[in-house]
């Protein structure tokens, strides 16, 4: 059987690490960097994401082992046809497991070449945590974990550091989306 580096050949990954994602589970995956990926094929963003997984037992090592690379499959109603499409997803450059090297990810936060971070953290992952020190590596919240990238980003970087992901939330009386 063939590994699915040797079925999708380098594609986007090898593209200017331009999006920093917050978290490397199957909805970030298969929405926004499913979009990242038509963008890159339409020659519109021509840059790769740089995934960080948001606790220190997460999926980086099997996605890394992969060189990243995986399939969507998609299942719906168009025009009133069922329909069912499967993508392969090349724009994922590497996984980054923070607690393993803090370093990467600082190196990231303060890239000329960054424009956007992407996170999909529920209210129960935005959290204050007294004890989170900006010498902490990695800090154990996600706000902490934006602040120290923005306070050790460049003054060019801090502003794309600083841009919002998308919120989502399934919480009952959140307004979540």
């Amino acid at each position: 059987m063939k590994t699915i580096q040797e079925c999708l050949p380098g594609r986007f990954a090898d593209l200017p690490e331009k999006v920093l994602q917050f978290g490397e589970g199957n909805f970030l995956r298969a929405f926004a960097d499913w979009m990242i990926e038509l963008s890159n094929r339409r020659g519109e963003l021509n840059g790769s994401v740089v995934l960080c997984q948001p606790l220190a037992r997460g999926a980086g090592g099997v996605l890394n082992a992969q060189n990243c690379r995986y399939t969507v499959v998609m299942r719906g109603l168009e025009g009133g046809e069922g329909v069912e499409r499967v993508e392969q997803i090349s724009s994922v450059s590497r996984c980054i497991n923070p607690y393993e090297d803090y370093d990467a990810l600082m190196e990231i936060a303060r890239s000329e070449e960054l424009r956007c971070v992407i996170s999909n953290t529920t209210e129960a992952g935005i959290r204050f945590d007294p004890s989170d020190r900006l010498e902490d590596a990695p800090p154990s919240t996600f706000p902490a974990k934006r602040t120290t990238g923005r306070r050790r980003a460049t003054p060019r970087s801090c502003a794309r550091f600083c841009m919002s992901g998308f919120r989502s939330s399934t919480a009952p009386g959140t307004g979540g989306y």
